[in-house]
């Protein structure tokens, strides 16, 4: 067996050391895990924040133009010395703004003013995170909307579950021939089917379930309808129902959820444009929004969350994980994932590692960057942890009445789909690539091509192999 090779140079996760500027942590700092930098605000409507490390001159100066005037006339200009900038950290409370008269190029005043403040803060200053940074000055054009950083919220996902048991009454559209019936569900651009029932009676019955993933709030309507097959690609509407998610039940706890009967309706035309909807028959069924459930959207493997959805069973609250983004110790573009195990955190431990950002590509692995990060885990009562640790992952329900492996992976492949469209109409919009991304949807691609990998390897230490031709026995 040939020896390992030894990882690259870079390749490998480095231990740095944390470096908070010499100050005494007191309580919950902000800048515990950071290297603490400090900034020279300015708000004008906006706020602008420049690196005071890279200014140069002692003297601040703004100017304002004439957006109408075609040679854009400078119509009144600020100077402020910076030495004089009053200097704001927090719990220090922000900073009031003030008019200031303009002036010429020669100090004279003139007619306008302008309201402003600035000040000196660091990265813990409420502005930080809304500011617009003189780092990103040479950015145009749409990236100018990534420079600042934004917090994407999931919308909360349910489990939809209709599990169908039988039809009444059905009036097939051929009297001549026994109904093949089967029940199809759509939610937004998304269909599912139950398989052809084995009656082929006006009674059919399936009990089988269909499961779809669906977002809060809920847009979209679920359309039931019992469709018959009358050929290979021509199928009948016998009835459909449109049910608003709004008003099915939702199950928040571990009860039983009873069965009803929704009246299905039928269009009959009546001349060319008229049309008219008569009752067609009954469909006996069980619906709800599952909340017992963890639905999945990431790798059971890399999952980030296993809480259920439902709010009346929050998991326990064990601690608080705190995380700094160091100086990034390369120019190149960012690209790739750092995942942390929190169960191989020491409690009030400060870990800081600088984490290389990899990636797989078809010629083979390569480094984009690396990310420098400081993680803390706090933990205050121990019986919590422990009691959290001794309890199964997922929440009860998943080890009660699992799911099966299709259920669970058409549905996660729902969640992305649907985190995707919501997400996507955000603003600034997170594109689907994005997301899939950051879901690992890709996982069993990138799978493919590992085993794909090792088995090349295997052929050539072979010895041979590769030269040997492939006949018919």
């Amino acid at each position: 067996m040939p020896p390992k090779e030894k990882p690259k140079e870079g390749y490998t996760l480095k231990v740095t050391s944390a470096d908070n500027g010499g100050r005494t942590v007191i309580g919950s700092d902000k800048l515990i895990l950071v290297e603490q930098r400090q900034f020279l605000y300015v708000r004008i409507n906006e706020v602008y924040a420049f690196t005071r490390d890279r200014l140069r001159g002692g003297r601040l100066e703004i100017l304002v133009r004439d957006k109408e005037s075609a040679i854009n006339e400078i119509i009144g200009c600020l100077s402020f010395d910076l030495g004089d900038n009053p200097t704001r950290f927090p719990p220090d409370s922000p900073l009031a703004a003030q008019w200031y008269k303009f002036e010429d190029r020669n100090g004279v005043k003139v007619a306008g003013e302008l309201m402003l403040a600035t000040w000196i803060g660091n990265q813990a200053d409420d502005a930080f995170s809304v500011a617009w940074h003189a780092d990103a000055a040479a950015v145009s054009g749409k990236s100018v909307t990534n420079i600042r950083s934004n917090v994407y919220l999931s919308p909360v996902l349910r489990y939809l579950r209709i599990q169908v048991i039988a039809a009444k009454d059905l009036a097939p559209a051929d009297t001549n021939r026994k109904p093949e019936a089967n029940i199809k569900a759509n939610l937004g651009n998304l269909v599912l089917r139950t398989t052809v029932s084995k009656d082929k009676n006006p009674n059919p019955t399936w009990n089988e379930e269909v499961m779809f993933v669906a977002a809060e709030p809920f847009d979209d309507h679920l359309i039931l309808s019992v469709e018959d097959k009358m050929g290979v690609n021509k199928e009948v509407c016998l009835g459909r129902s449109v049910i608003p998610l709004h008003q099915v039940e939702k199950r928040l706890m571990p009860q039983a959820i009873g069965a009803q009967c929704i009246n299905l309706e039928k269009y009959v035309a009546e001349g060319e444009e008229k049309t008219e909807v008569k009752f067609a028959s009954r469909l006996h069924l069980r619906i709800f929004l599952d909340g017992l459930y963890h639905v999945f959207d990431e790798p059971t493997y890399y999952s980030s969350d296993l809480r259920a959805t439902s709010p009346k069973l929050p998991p326990e609250k064990i601690g608080v994980l705190e995380l700094g983004d160091k100086n990034d110790g390369t120019s190149d573009p960012r690209l790739g994932k750092v995942r942390i195990r929190l169960s191989t955190l020491e409690t009030g431990r400060i870990y800081t590692h600088s984490y290389p950002l990899l990636v797989l590509q078809p010629n083979g692995l390569k480094k984009m960057g690396e990310l420098h990060l400081a993680v803390k885990f706090s933990g205050n009562n121990w019986i919590n942890l422990f009691h959290t640790y001794s309890q199964p992952l997922l929440p009860m329900m998943h080890y009660l009445q699992p799911l099966s492996v299709y259920q669970l992976d058409s549905s996660r492949h729902q969640a992305t789909y649907v985190l995707s469209l919501r997400l996507g109409r955000a603003d600034p919009p997170l594109r689907r690539e994005v997301v899939e991304y950051m879901l690992d949807t890709g996982e069993n691609r990138w799978k493919l091509d590992l085993v794909k990998g090792h088995w090349s390897v295997e052929f050539k230490d072979c010895g041979g192999a590769k030269e040997m031709p492939l006949t018919k026995p």
